[in-house]
């Protein structure tokens, strides 16, 4: 829902986490030194949220913004008549304010000196008290102060939140070692397996007896064993598995997954051409890769095996829509 008011606008949303829901809001109040009505009409859009998140037994409520109050209480140099409207707010309501400890906005004075204050604030009541951690300013890019950058303008306010993560996703997905049969030396394989048959079967000629069934069975079953340890590489499977995969495509994930995050904790220009970038280069490499395989596999099939590979290709492409796109088919 959204309220808005002359001189102040709160936009909220619902964030569901480890079996629990948090109203999140995002405020702004407009810096009119002659008046406080602005920040008066704030605190009474802060309190109907909060009155309706414990009819609807949501948690907790964070009401992120600029409040344009001024009080050395959470750090700044100085008070104005917005700051002590927000502490008596505070000590009427159960609710808290936290603040980085530091200026959250900056500006050049008319002598070259510069100035700031800390107005950019986080009030919270209920569960969301205990989950907000400490918070900070992202002073990295000061260029990209959107308001009169870089003589003035407000620093990004980031925000730890603090929870224990349930119910995780299993990271070994059913993971199996298996043969890799693609990359096995059968010509070693067989020698072994030949040479160990036949001086067992010498050694009963030379004796002039008959080998025992039982003796002679479990004597292949341990000399086929020996010989795929030997000679045929293992690989890790899981159901994700993917034949085409390369090291090169996971180095390539790798790399969108962390510009994604980077640019989900930072949406700044950059980083979203990064993350563009990322995302790009990967589908390109992964159409390659997958047509590589294609080719590979068709290169050498007899009738029994084109049978076999074009069911292999459906199950892989043709099933999942997930996989139709990435095609592009």
């Amino acid at each position: 829902c959204q309220l808005e008011e002359d001189g102040v606008a709160i936009v909220f949303s619902l964030l569901n986490f480890t079996n629990q829901t948090l109203l999140l809001a995002s405020a702004y109040c407009t810096p009119d030194p002659g008046s406080t009505d602005g920040l008066v009409k704030l605190m009474n859009n802060i309190k109907r949220p909060w009155n309706f998140c414990k009819s609807m037994n949501i948690g907790g409520l964070a009401v992120f913004g600029d409040f344009n109050a001024r009080i050395q209480r959470w750090g700044d140099r100085l008070q104005n008549p917005r700051g002590k409207i927000l502490c008596d707010f505070l000590n009427k309501n159960d609710c808290v304010i936290s603040a980085p400890p530091t200026n959250t906005f900056i500006m050049k004075n008319s002598d070259g000196t510069t100035g700031g204050s800390v107005i950019d604030l986080c009030v919270s009541y209920g569960s969301a008290i205990k989950l907000l951690g400490d918070s900070w300013i992202d002073d990295t890019d000061v260029h990209e102060l959107f308001t009169g950058a870089p003589i003035r303008g407000h620093f990004p306010v980031m925000q730890h939140l603090v929870y224990h993560q349930q119910n995780l996703r299993k990271t070994s997905d059913n993971v199996q070692k298996v043969f890799n049969y693609e990359s096995a030396d059968w010509s070693n394989w067989s020698a072994h397996v030949d040479g160990v048959l036949c001086t067992y079967l010498d050694n009963y000629q030379t004796e002039n007896c008959n080998p025992c069934p039982k003796e002679l069975y479990d004597l292949l079953i341990n000399a086929v064993n020996d010989a795929s340890n030997l000679f045929i590489p293992s690989k890790q499977m899981c159901h994700h598995s993917k034949p085409y995969w390369s090291e090169n495509l996971s180095q390539l994930s790798n790399k969108v997954r962390e510009c994604q995050d980077l640019y989900k904790f930072k949406s700044t220009i950059p980083n979203k051409v990064a993350f563009d970038k990322s995302k790009e280069d990967f589908k390109k490499a992964l159409t390659k890769e997958k047509n590589d395989w294609i080719h590979r596999k068709l290169e050498k099939l007899n009738t029994k095996e084109c049978v076999l590979f074009w069911k292999q290709y459906k199950r892989l492409f043709l099933l999942y829509p997930v996989m139709k796109t990435l095609l592009g088919i």
